[in-house]
């Protein structure tokens, strides 16, 4: 066997050795892929499960009385009101509602 033929035969085997170890890389990889998606369902499953239960137990607890008391609450500041005059509530520019013409605390 020449040398120009025995370096061709080498360069063939690395030639097909590198593609083979690029092809494994590339399994691996979507394997991981893969798996790290399986265990993300996974946890979505847990949570969806978990929000579930907790779902029941407010439903469990919540009643028709408990809400009427709850909406009867002298204290109770509506959602917007709180979400937009945060702010301003915060540095006693505002009047709280429901104070009776009272500062921010």
């Amino acid at each position: 066997m020449s040398a120009g033929v025995f370096a061709k035969l080498v360069v063939l085997v690395i030639g097909v050795g590198g593609s083979a170890v690029g092809v494994l890389a590339l399994r691996q990889s979507r394997l991981q892929a893969a798996h790290e998606a399986a265990e993300a369902r996974l946890r979505m499953r847990a949570h969806t499960e978990r929000t579930m239960e907790l779902r029941a137990q407010i439903a469990r607890r919540v009643t028709p009385e408990a809400l009427a008391a709850f909406a009867d609450d002298p204290d109770l500041i509506p959602a917007i009101e709180a979400r937009h005059g945060a702010a301003e509530m915060i540095d006693g520019a505002r009047e709280w509602p429901g104070s009776g013409g009272g500062r921010a605390p």
